[in-house]
Protein backbone atom coordinates (compact mmCIF):
# COMPACT_ATOMS: atom_id res chain seq x y z
CA UNK A 1 0.00 0.00 0.00
CA UNK A 2 1.08 3.53 -0.87
CA UNK A 3 -0.65 6.02 1.88
CA UNK A 4 -3.73 5.55 4.06
CA UNK A 5 -4.95 4.45 7.36
CA UNK A 6 -3.75 1.40 9.43
CA UNK A 7 -0.12 1.49 8.31
CA UNK A 8 3.42 2.19 10.09
CA UNK A 9 3.48 5.95 10.67
CA UNK A 10 5.10 8.12 8.04
CA UNK A 11 6.70 10.37 10.63
CA UNK A 12 7.19 7.71 13.55
CA UNK A 13 10.40 6.67 14.97
CA UNK A 14 13.87 8.16 14.86
CA UNK A 15 16.33 8.59 11.26
CA UNK A 16 19.52 6.66 11.93
CA UNK A 17 21.31 7.00 8.76
CA UNK A 18 23.36 3.93 9.72
CA UNK A 19 22.97 1.18 6.91
CA UNK A 20 25.12 -1.94 2.29
CA UNK A 21 26.94 -5.76 2.01
CA UNK A 22 25.44 -8.76 1.48
CA UNK A 23 25.79 -12.12 3.64
CA UNK A 24 24.59 -15.20 1.55
CA UNK A 25 22.75 -16.54 3.91
CA UNK A 26 20.45 -18.57 2.00
CA UNK A 27 17.04 -17.28 1.56
CA UNK A 28 17.98 -13.57 0.51
CA UNK A 29 18.01 -12.57 -2.71
CA UNK A 30 18.58 -9.28 -4.67
CA UNK A 31 14.88 -7.26 -4.88
CA UNK A 32 15.89 -6.16 -8.52
CA UNK A 33 18.84 -6.44 -10.42
CA UNK A 34 20.93 -3.28 -9.67
CA UNK A 35 22.66 -3.32 -13.02
CA UNK A 36 19.18 -2.55 -14.41
CA UNK A 37 19.31 0.77 -15.62
CA UNK A 38 15.51 1.08 -15.90
CA UNK A 39 15.04 2.11 -12.67
CA UNK A 40 12.43 4.95 -11.91
CA UNK A 41 10.01 6.48 -14.64
CA UNK A 42 11.36 9.52 -16.81
CA UNK A 43 10.27 12.61 -16.24
CA UNK A 44 7.18 14.44 -18.21
CA UNK A 45 8.88 17.78 -18.12
CA UNK A 46 5.94 20.63 -19.89
CA UNK A 47 8.22 23.97 -21.28
CA UNK A 48 6.58 27.24 -20.36
CA UNK A 49 7.17 30.49 -21.88
CA UNK A 50 9.81 32.49 -20.27
CA UNK A 51 8.56 35.44 -17.57
CA UNK A 52 9.63 37.65 -15.48
CA UNK A 53 10.48 35.97 -11.79
CA UNK A 54 8.11 37.85 -9.05
CA UNK A 55 10.11 39.34 -6.79
CA UNK A 56 11.31 37.58 -4.02
CA UNK A 57 9.72 38.87 -0.46
CA UNK A 58 11.95 39.76 2.72
CA UNK A 59 10.70 35.96 4.34
CA UNK A 60 11.88 34.29 0.90
CA UNK A 61 15.58 36.17 0.76
CA UNK A 62 16.13 35.24 4.71
CA UNK A 63 14.98 31.17 4.06
CA UNK A 64 17.15 31.14 0.97
CA UNK A 65 20.23 32.51 2.30
CA UNK A 66 19.71 30.37 5.21
CA UNK A 67 19.33 26.89 2.50
CA UNK A 68 22.17 28.54 0.59
CA UNK A 69 24.75 28.54 3.65
CA UNK A 70 23.67 25.47 5.03
CA UNK A 71 24.50 23.82 1.51
CA UNK A 72 27.67 25.42 0.85
CA UNK A 73 28.53 24.14 4.92
CA UNK A 74 27.65 20.81 4.31
CA UNK A 75 29.51 20.25 0.62
CA UNK A 76 32.68 21.92 1.40
CA UNK A 77 32.73 19.65 4.61
CA UNK A 78 31.76 16.47 2.94
CA UNK A 79 34.56 17.37 -0.13
CA UNK A 80 37.50 17.66 2.95
CA UNK A 81 36.31 14.63 4.18
CA UNK A 82 38.34 11.01 4.06
CA UNK A 83 37.01 9.18 0.94
CA UNK A 84 35.32 6.36 3.17
CA UNK A 85 33.27 9.54 4.95
CA UNK A 86 32.33 11.20 1.82
CA UNK A 87 30.96 7.59 0.91
CA UNK A 88 29.28 6.99 4.08
CA UNK A 89 27.54 10.26 4.05
CA UNK A 90 26.13 9.96 0.53
CA UNK A 91 25.02 6.65 1.55
CA UNK A 92 22.92 7.35 4.51
CA UNK A 93 21.88 10.15 3.50
CA UNK A 94 20.41 7.94 0.17
CA UNK A 95 18.67 5.96 2.72
CA UNK A 96 17.04 8.66 4.86
CA UNK A 97 15.51 10.73 1.61
CA UNK A 98 14.65 7.17 0.35
CA UNK A 99 12.68 6.29 4.02
CA UNK A 100 11.56 9.88 4.15
CA UNK A 101 9.92 9.88 0.36
CA UNK A 102 7.92 6.64 1.37
CA UNK A 103 7.40 7.93 4.67
CA UNK A 104 5.33 11.15 2.60
CA UNK A 105 3.61 8.39 0.57
CA UNK A 106 2.17 6.95 3.53
CA UNK A 107 4.57 4.88 4.58
CA UNK A 108 7.32 4.72 6.65
CA UNK A 109 10.53 2.48 7.00
CA UNK A 110 13.64 3.30 8.68
CA UNK A 111 16.73 3.85 6.29
CA UNK A 112 18.17 1.28 7.36
CA UNK A 113 16.30 -1.08 6.65
CA UNK A 114 16.11 0.32 3.59
CA UNK A 115 19.81 -0.50 3.17
CA UNK A 116 19.34 -4.42 4.51
CA UNK A 117 17.05 -4.66 1.77
CA UNK A 118 19.78 -3.13 -0.90
CA UNK A 119 22.18 -4.83 0.37
CA UNK A 120 19.98 -7.92 -0.26
CA UNK A 121 19.63 -9.30 2.52
CA UNK A 122 15.66 -10.15 2.22
CA UNK A 123 14.12 -10.67 -1.03
CA UNK A 124 10.96 -9.76 -0.48
CA UNK A 125 8.88 -7.51 3.02
CA UNK A 126 5.51 -8.58 1.63
CA UNK A 127 7.43 -12.72 1.76
CA UNK A 128 8.39 -12.19 5.33
CA UNK A 129 5.58 -10.30 6.28
CA UNK A 130 3.28 -13.33 5.12
CA UNK A 131 5.72 -15.73 6.55
CA UNK A 132 5.80 -14.72 9.96
CA UNK A 133 9.77 -12.93 9.65
CA UNK A 134 8.49 -9.65 9.53
CA UNK A 135 11.21 -8.55 12.25
CA UNK A 136 14.02 -10.46 10.52
CA UNK A 137 12.97 -7.99 7.06
CA UNK A 138 12.35 -4.48 9.14
CA UNK A 139 14.26 -4.93 12.53
CA UNK A 140 14.93 -0.81 13.09
CA UNK A 141 10.99 -0.31 11.43
CA UNK A 142 9.56 -2.72 14.22
CA UNK A 143 11.93 -1.76 17.24
CA UNK A 144 9.95 -1.69 20.42
CA UNK A 145 7.04 -3.05 18.85
CA UNK A 146 5.52 -5.90 21.31
CA UNK A 147 5.42 -9.28 19.48
CA UNK A 148 1.64 -9.98 18.92
CA UNK A 149 1.64 -6.45 17.33
CA UNK A 150 4.27 -7.97 15.07
CA UNK A 151 3.17 -11.01 14.71
CA UNK A 152 -1.27 -9.64 13.32
CA UNK A 153 1.00 -7.26 10.90
CA UNK A 154 -0.21 -7.54 7.36
CA UNK A 155 1.13 -7.08 4.25
CA UNK A 156 -0.85 -3.63 3.34
CA UNK A 157 0.27 -2.57 7.18
CA UNK A 158 4.12 -1.87 5.27
CA UNK A 159 4.26 -1.81 1.80
CA UNK A 160 3.86 -3.06 -1.19
CA UNK A 161 7.19 -4.36 -2.87
CA UNK A 162 6.69 -2.00 -6.13
CA UNK A 163 7.04 1.33 -3.80
CA UNK A 164 9.76 -0.27 -2.56
CA UNK A 165 11.56 -1.12 -5.51
CA UNK A 166 10.46 2.53 -6.45
CA UNK A 167 12.67 3.68 -3.19
CA UNK A 168 15.04 1.32 -3.43
CA UNK A 169 15.89 2.66 -6.97
CA UNK A 170 15.56 5.97 -5.76
CA UNK A 171 18.28 5.63 -2.92
CA UNK A 172 20.71 3.55 -5.48
CA UNK A 173 20.53 6.81 -8.52
CA UNK A 174 20.49 9.00 -5.32
CA UNK A 175 24.08 7.21 -4.27
CA UNK A 176 25.55 7.49 -7.99
CA UNK A 177 24.80 11.12 -8.54
CA UNK A 178 27.88 12.93 -6.76
CA UNK A 179 29.97 10.79 -9.17
CA UNK A 180 28.39 11.20 -12.53
CA UNK A 181 29.82 13.23 -14.95
CA UNK A 182 27.06 14.95 -16.07
CA UNK A 183 24.16 14.38 -13.01
CA UNK A 184 21.29 15.89 -15.09
CA UNK A 185 22.33 13.72 -18.01
CA UNK A 186 21.92 10.73 -15.84
CA UNK A 187 18.58 11.73 -14.49
CA UNK A 188 17.24 12.22 -17.95
CA UNK A 189 18.71 9.38 -19.93
CA UNK A 190 18.62 11.10 -22.99
CA UNK A 191 15.29 12.99 -22.57
CA UNK A 192 15.68 16.86 -23.36
CA UNK A 193 14.28 19.44 -20.26
CA UNK A 194 13.63 23.10 -20.49
CA UNK A 195 16.23 24.98 -19.10
CA UNK A 196 15.16 27.31 -15.68
CA UNK A 197 15.44 30.57 -15.53
CA UNK A 198 18.89 31.92 -15.64
CA UNK A 199 18.49 34.97 -13.86
CA UNK A 200 17.63 33.07 -11.05
CA UNK A 201 19.75 31.81 -7.55
CA UNK A 202 20.60 28.19 -8.56
CA UNK A 203 18.54 26.63 -5.01
CA UNK A 204 15.23 27.98 -7.18
CA UNK A 205 16.61 27.00 -10.64
CA UNK A 206 16.42 23.55 -9.30
CA UNK A 207 13.42 24.72 -7.47
CA UNK A 208 11.79 25.27 -10.66
CA UNK A 209 13.11 22.82 -12.94
CA UNK A 210 11.35 19.95 -10.47
CA UNK A 211 8.28 22.02 -10.25
CA UNK A 212 7.46 21.41 -13.76
CA UNK A 213 7.99 17.54 -13.51
CA UNK A 214 4.46 15.98 -14.06
CA UNK A 215 5.44 13.41 -10.87
CA UNK A 216 4.16 15.04 -7.83
CA UNK A 217 4.26 12.01 -5.74
CA UNK A 218 7.27 10.72 -7.27
CA UNK A 219 10.68 10.78 -6.21
CA UNK A 220 11.59 12.73 -9.45
CA UNK A 221 11.64 16.07 -8.68
CA UNK A 222 13.59 15.61 -5.75
CA UNK A 223 16.21 14.23 -8.61
CA UNK A 224 16.11 16.71 -10.86
CA UNK A 225 16.64 19.19 -8.26
CA UNK A 226 19.52 17.29 -6.98
CA UNK A 227 20.99 16.38 -10.24
CA UNK A 228 20.44 20.00 -11.30
CA UNK A 229 22.31 21.31 -8.19
CA UNK A 230 25.09 18.45 -8.85
CA UNK A 231 25.57 20.21 -11.95
CA UNK A 232 28.16 22.82 -10.34
CA UNK A 233 26.78 24.21 -7.58
CA UNK A 234 27.56 20.89 -5.12
CA UNK A 235 30.43 19.06 -5.74
CA UNK A 236 30.58 16.40 -3.00
CA UNK A 237 27.28 15.86 -1.78
CA UNK A 238 23.67 15.94 -3.47
CA UNK A 239 20.50 18.53 -1.64
CA UNK A 240 18.80 16.34 1.01
CA UNK A 241 15.00 17.41 0.25
CA UNK A 242 12.92 14.74 1.70
CA UNK A 243 14.91 14.53 4.49
CA UNK A 244 14.30 18.50 5.57
CA UNK A 245 10.59 18.18 4.36
CA UNK A 246 10.26 15.18 6.59
CA UNK A 247 11.97 17.15 9.56
CA UNK A 248 9.25 20.04 9.19
CA UNK A 249 7.00 17.60 8.56
CA UNK A 250 5.93 18.51 5.88
CA UNK A 251 4.63 15.77 3.21
CA UNK A 252 4.07 16.68 -0.14
CA UNK A 253 6.32 18.16 -2.67
CA UNK A 254 6.77 21.93 -2.52
CA UNK A 255 4.95 23.61 -5.49
CA UNK A 256 6.37 26.16 -7.38
CA UNK A 257 4.99 29.22 -4.97
CA UNK A 258 6.57 27.36 -2.04
CA UNK A 259 9.88 28.94 -2.19
CA UNK A 260 9.88 29.40 1.34
CA UNK A 261 9.34 25.82 2.23
CA UNK A 262 11.81 24.41 -0.24
CA UNK A 263 14.30 26.37 1.07
CA UNK A 264 13.20 25.72 4.41
CA UNK A 265 13.81 21.77 3.29
CA UNK A 266 17.27 22.36 2.22
CA UNK A 267 18.38 23.85 5.37
CA UNK A 268 16.97 21.08 7.38
CA UNK A 269 18.40 18.88 5.08
CA UNK A 270 21.39 19.98 4.83
CA UNK A 271 21.42 20.38 9.02
CA UNK A 272 21.02 16.32 8.89
CA UNK A 273 23.64 16.07 6.31
CA UNK A 274 26.24 17.98 8.79
CA UNK A 275 25.45 15.92 11.95
CA UNK A 276 25.59 12.99 10.18
CA UNK A 277 28.89 13.94 8.67
CA UNK A 278 30.40 14.93 12.34
CA UNK A 279 29.05 11.15 13.14
CA UNK A 280 31.02 9.61 10.71
CA UNK A 281 34.21 12.10 11.22
CA UNK A 282 33.88 10.68 15.17
CA UNK A 283 33.75 7.24 14.43
CA UNK A 284 36.67 7.41 12.16
CA UNK A 285 38.98 9.30 14.91
CA UNK A 286 37.96 6.90 17.44
CA UNK A 287 39.11 4.07 15.26
CA UNK A 288 41.96 5.38 14.39
CA UNK A 289 43.09 5.51 17.35
CA UNK A 290 42.17 2.22 18.74
CA UNK A 291 44.22 0.80 14.90
CA UNK A 292 47.20 3.10 15.99
CA UNK A 293 47.07 0.41 19.38
CA UNK A 294 47.07 -2.68 16.59
CA UNK A 295 49.85 -4.80 15.31
CA UNK A 296 51.10 -2.89 11.59
CA UNK A 297 49.94 -6.60 10.26
CA UNK A 298 46.40 -6.32 11.24
CA UNK A 299 43.73 -5.17 8.79
CA UNK A 300 41.77 -3.61 11.40
CA UNK A 301 41.94 -0.36 9.80
CA UNK A 302 40.79 -1.80 6.91
CA UNK A 303 37.54 -3.37 8.36
CA UNK A 304 36.74 0.20 10.22
CA UNK A 305 37.11 1.93 6.62
CA UNK A 306 34.35 -0.30 5.03
CA UNK A 307 32.21 -0.06 8.05
CA UNK A 308 32.03 4.00 8.03
CA UNK A 309 32.44 3.54 3.97
CA UNK A 310 28.88 1.24 4.21
CA UNK A 311 25.93 1.95 6.04
CA UNK A 312 25.57 -2.00 7.29
CA UNK A 313 28.38 -4.34 6.43
CA UNK A 314 28.80 -8.41 7.25
CA UNK A 315 31.48 -10.51 7.81
CA UNK A 316 30.68 -12.13 4.46
CA UNK A 317 30.65 -8.84 2.56
CA UNK A 318 34.13 -7.70 4.51
CA UNK A 319 35.82 -10.94 3.50
CA UNK A 320 34.97 -10.62 0.00
CA UNK A 321 35.73 -6.91 0.06
CA UNK A 322 39.03 -7.00 1.82
CA UNK A 323 40.40 -10.80 0.37
CA UNK A 324 40.50 -12.35 3.54
CA UNK A 325 38.65 -15.04 5.71
CA UNK A 326 35.41 -14.48 6.98
CA UNK A 327 36.59 -15.80 10.16
CA UNK A 328 39.27 -13.13 10.32
CA UNK A 329 36.48 -10.80 9.11
CA UNK A 330 33.91 -11.60 11.76
CA UNK A 331 36.85 -11.69 14.10
CA UNK A 332 37.82 -7.59 13.37
CA UNK A 333 33.92 -6.81 13.29
CA UNK A 334 33.99 -8.12 17.06
CA UNK A 335 36.61 -6.04 18.32
CA UNK A 336 34.94 -2.83 16.59
CA UNK A 337 31.81 -4.04 18.51
CA UNK A 338 33.82 -4.96 21.77
CA UNK A 339 35.21 -0.81 21.73
CA UNK A 340 31.79 0.98 20.81
CA UNK A 341 32.51 1.59 17.67
CA UNK A 342 30.59 -1.04 16.17
CA UNK A 343 26.61 -2.17 17.16
CA UNK A 344 25.15 -5.18 15.35
CA UNK A 345 21.58 -4.40 14.11
CA UNK A 346 19.60 -7.04 13.18
CA UNK A 347 19.32 -9.29 16.63
CA UNK A 348 20.09 -12.43 14.69
CA UNK A 349 22.64 -14.88 16.52
CA UNK A 350 23.94 -15.58 12.91
CA UNK A 351 24.53 -13.82 9.75
CA UNK A 352 25.11 -10.17 12.07
CA UNK A 353 24.91 -7.18 10.46
CA UNK A 354 26.70 -4.38 11.39
CA UNK A 355 26.55 -0.72 11.49
CA UNK A 356 28.56 2.24 13.11
CA UNK A 357 27.86 2.46 16.44
CA UNK A 358 25.79 5.72 17.77
CA UNK A 359 27.68 8.15 19.48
Amino acid sequence: MTGGSGGLSPWSGDLLGDLPEEPDDGWSSPLFDPSDPAGLPLPTVSPRPPTRPPALSWAEVAALSAAEDTLSRLDQAALLASDAVRAGLTARLAAREASAWLGAQGCWIHPRDLALHEAGLVSSIAAAVSGGRARDALPATLAGRREAEVHDLAVEDVADDALIVEALSFLRTLRRLPGARDPLEMVLQGSTSPMPDQDRPALLQAHDLACRCHAATSPMPSLLAAAWLGRGRMRAIFAPVWTGLQGLRHARWPASGDITIWCRALTEGGRVGLQELARLQQAEARGQHLVQQCDRRSRLGDVLAEMVRQPVVTSVGIARQLRMTQQAASRLLQALAEAGLATEVTGRATWRVYAVASS
